[in-house]
Formats: C-alpha cells, sequence, structure tokens
C-alpha cells in the first residue's frame, strides 16, 4: 500500500481540512448517512490512550463534518500528521478552555456538543503533569 503525503499542519497543529487539497464531492450531502465526522488528530488508537490526548481530540475544532467520499479520500491522501507533544497538546486544550469551546463526542450513536467541565480539566491537567514528570 502507498504511503500518503503528511497531513499538513501549522506549528504542530493539523490545518483544518477547508485548507487542505481535496476533491470536491459526489454524494447528495442532504442525506446524513453520506456524511460522518473527521478527527483532525488521528488514529485514535494514539489518542484515546489518556485523557490529555483524548480531550485534545475530542475539541470540537478538530473535528469537521464531511462528505463519506471525501473524508475517505483524505484518509488515502494523507498520512496522520505528526502526533502532538504534550506541552502542544495542553496549549492547545488551554486555548479551547479560554476560548469556551466545546467537545464533539459520540453518545448514543449521536454526535453531540459537551462543555470542557472542570472535573475533566483537573484530570486532564493531572494527566499532563504525570506526564511531564516522566
Amino acid at each position: 500500500m502507498e504511503k500518503g503525503i503528511p497531513y499538513p499542519t501549522r506549528d504542530g497543529i493539523p490545518l483544518p481540512v477547508d485548507e487542505v487539497d481535496l476533491p470536491d464531492t459526489k454524494l447528495n450531502i442532504k442525506k446524513k448517512r453520506n456524511i460522518n465526522v473527521h478527527h483532525n488528530y488521528w488514529p485514535r488508537t494514539f489518542y484515546k490512550k489518556n485523557i490529555l490526548f483524548m480531550t485534545l481530540r475530542n475539541l470540537e475544532c478538530h473535528q469537521y463534518v464531511m462528505p463519506k467520499d471525501v473524508h475517505n479520500k483524505l484518509h488515502k491522501l494523507y498520512e496522520p500528521p505528526k502526533k502532538p507533544t504534550p506541552d502542544q497538546a495542553i496549549s492547545e486544550v488551554m486555548r479551547a478552555v479560554d476560548n469556551n469551546e466545546n467537545l464533539r463526542l459520540r453518545e448514543k450513536g449521536e454526535s453531540v456538543l459537551r462543555k470542557i467541565g472542570n472535573e475533566l480539566l483537573k484530570k486532564v491537567i493531572k494527566n499532563y503533569n504525570e506526564i511531564k514528570k516522566r
């Protein structure tokens, strides 16, 4: 299988999908089954290992509702972006908190938006501090 090109980033943060060269969709985007959500931090297996990186991955600003055919093409064209450092991750999470941004989560098969609560934020900061001690 051919390797794609590295997904472009700006200061270690993956570019929004509308800034990346992608083809137009051939699907009817009015039909819900033709749409899904792209996480700009992938693959999930890396990010699910700890709460700091999973919170980063779940930030609404790093997820894009897009046509399935374009989403599939994105993953064929591009390799995952370089993994962020803990400093990049905490900086991005704190930026999102400061801007009152949401998390986009899957609950019961539906995409829902949730605030970044104080308990989650405490766990994220604790996780960051534990990583930095290593």
